[in-house]
């Protein structure tokens, strides 16, 4: 717990945080950091980072990201991977399901699509069958 001196006013930085609780309060007077953790939907020393929009948010009893760095904590919504959930799995995999952690497709892939990242296409061209690999977030 910080000092708060008697003259104490709450600065403009505590004022804009979104501190858990009551902003004033719970921020350092020295460093305008908060003390115990940010609002549900925050993280940052300053609780000044809004957690991913691609975190998975079924559950709303609980908090959405680490408020540290950001991590999702209840994984992320489908289409999405990374500890973030800021990388898109590939368009190969069926039903748009990827692995939080790999990208790898977890409902197998596309027809036409190849490999744990469903990521090779094969295509016939002149009557040979190819693999071409697609873009694929990395």
């Amino acid at each position: 717990m910080s000092f708060k001196p008697s003259n104490f006013t709450c600065s403009t930085t505590c004022l804009n945080v979104t501190c858990l609780d009551d902003a004033c309060s719970n921020c350092d007077v020295i460093n305008e950091t908060c003390l115990h953790g940010c609002q549900q939907g925050w993280y940052g020393s300053q609780c000044e980072n809004a957690c991913s929009l691609h975190c998975d948010t079924n559950n709303l009893t609980s908090t959405v990201c680490d408020h540290h760095d950001g991590a999702c904590l209840n994984g992320c919504n489908p289409g999405h991977f990374g500890s973030g959930c800021n990388v898109t799995c590939a368009t190969g995999c069926y039903g748009k399901r990827c692995d939080r952690v790999t990208g790898e497709c977890v409902d197998g892939c596309l027809a036409g699509f190849r490999g744990r990242l469903c990521s090779g296409m094969y295509l016939r061209l002149n009557n040979k069958l190819t693999v071409q690999m697609t873009g694929v977030a990395p």
